[in-house]
């Protein structure tokens, strides 16, 4: 059973399943026998993807279903086993959105002349822009190169590399010496298969939606979650008070919409919000 807060940093999940498990029952979507507890033991189950798509779950720690790998004091690796995308805010601020059954190695903290991950698998990036600290992305057989962009990534064991990119410019190269380039911009496509690159106009740029489906936090800062948020939902999510913007969250969004997002953070969190027309929506302790 999940342990009750015992100071101001922690999340109150009880407290947050009471409320939820009152309106998912008021509204007939539990069955009588059911605790709020088995519930989240089931989830995942096709049941609530039917009845509660729109539905956010904090998840106690030993559920989820990946590692956190500190592999020396300089790197970290990230595996997401979930069928969930996993989301990593990297040190300058840059997100990762991490898809199922990929991996990404990163440094806790990058040095003074580049920014540099490895990816397995399939991610999306949304970069912070840095002109005097290119981002560069590693895979099995190429480099990505980048200022500040957003794109979308998959790479796997066969060589197959793909790269789409939403906004901006990227430079991609073979990783052997002296390997081919090729810059790929805003709306194009870039497959490599057997040394043959292929760019064309993307033709679905709303390919890399997936990362927004089913997004997870671990562990995350609430100023990281809700600057997520923000760029997500096309708003502006912010806390002035500094205590709150280090307090960390678990937790799991099944395509919720905004206002519900806000709600249930407010709720496991203890926290209102304020609508400010010309600002945004500020959080900040009850009152």
């Amino acid at each position: 059973m999940t342990q009750k807060a015992t100071n101001k940093n922690i999340v109150d999940t009880d407290k947050a399943w009471e409320v939820m498990y009152s309106r998912l029952e008021k509204d007939g979507l539990i069955e009588e026998h059911m605790t709020h507890h088995e519930i989240s033991m089931f989830q995942a189950i096709p049941f609530w993807m039917k009845w509660a798509a729109s539905f956010l779950v904090l998840i106690t720690t030993g559920v989820l279903m990946f590692s956190i790998l500190t592999t020396n004091n300089k790197y970290q690796t990230l595996t997401n086993k979930e069928n969930n995308t996993m989301i990593q805010v990297l040190q300058d601020g840059s997100i990762v959105y991490l898809a199922h059954n990929s991996t990404l190695t990163y440094p806790s903290r990058f040095n003074r002349k580049q920014r540099t991950v490895s990816l397995h698998g399939q991610a999306f990036f949304d970069i912070q822009h840095n002109p005097d600290k290119p981002f560069f992305v590693d895979t099995e057989t190429m480099s990505v190169k980048v200022l500040g962009t957003t794109f979308n990534i998959k790479s796997d064991d066969t060589g197959l590399f793909e790269i789409l990119v939403e906004d901006g410019l990227v430079e991609v190269q073979k990783r052997i010496p002296d390997g081919q380039r090729m810059e790929v911009r805003s709306g194009e496509l870039l497959r490599v298969s057997d040394d043959t690159f292929y760019k064309a106009a993307a033709r679905d740029m709303t390919a890399s939606s997936w990362r927004t489906t089913r997004m997870q936090f671990k562990d995350e800062t609430l100023e990281n979650v809700l600057s997520v948020i923000s760029r997500n939902y096309n708003t502006n999510l912010y806390i002035e008070h500094a205590s709150l913007r280090s307090r960390r969250l678990t937790v799991t969004f099944y395509n919720n919409t905004l206002p519900t997002i806000i709600e249930l953070i407010c709720l496991s969190m203890d926290l209102e919000v304020e609508e400010h027309p010309d600002t945004g929506i500020l959080f900040k302790p009850k009152t």
